[in-house]
């Protein structure tokens, strides 16, 4: 991403048909997405203060733009991604995100953060009340899960802002 960032700034890395018109496309540069994945990072880990290879679990349900952000961010802080598509074999040696999905049993999403140690998820308003049980069964059993709130979409990526037309990058 930081190569196609810096020697192809402005070619699209994701297109989108464009929420003003069905007709015509946006994107999202290289460069956009860089500085996305760049603002999770800084927003999870401010200055790579804290733990490395921390297990963050990413329960959330969100279009593709704000998910990958997240995943190239998350990567950006040296942390492990974790979800609920938990294979036996998952090392966390060889570390490959995958996606969580939401669909999953309290009871599955606690095995899965009790066998990975983990203790963090991310969350929004869509997954808030299923992360809630699952904390309050994991609090039982004596283990304490904290949140991170999954960013808006326009605060990593404020050139889709229709009051803001115009996309500073900054590094």
């Amino acid at each position: 991403l930081d190569f196609n960032a810096k020697h192809n700034a402005t070619k699209p890395y994701l297109v989108f048909p464009s929420p003003d018109s069905p007709q015509t496309s946006s994107a999202i540069s290289f460069a956009q997405m860089a500085v996305a994945s760049h603002r999770v990072a800084h927003m999870l880990r401010p200055n790579r203060e804290g733990p490395e290879r921390k297990v963050l679990a990413v329960l959330i349900h969100t279009d593709s733009p704000l998910y990958i952000a997240i995943l190239l961010g998350i990567l950006r802080t040296n942390w492990i991604v974790s979800s609920l598509l938990f294979l036996p074999e998952f090392d966390l040696q060889r570390f490959q995100p995958y996606s969580m999905s939401p669909r999953n049993s309290v009871e599955a999403i606690s095995n899965m953060l009790k066998t990975t140690s983990c203790r963090s998820i991310m969350i929004h308003a869509a997954t808030y009340e299923l992360a809630c049980e699952v904390r309050s069964q994991m609090t039982a059993e004596g283990i304490e899960i904290t949140f991170v709130d999954l960013p808006p979409l326009l605060s990593l990526f404020p050139h889709l802002s229709t009051s803001h037309p115009q996309d500073v990058l900054e590094t």
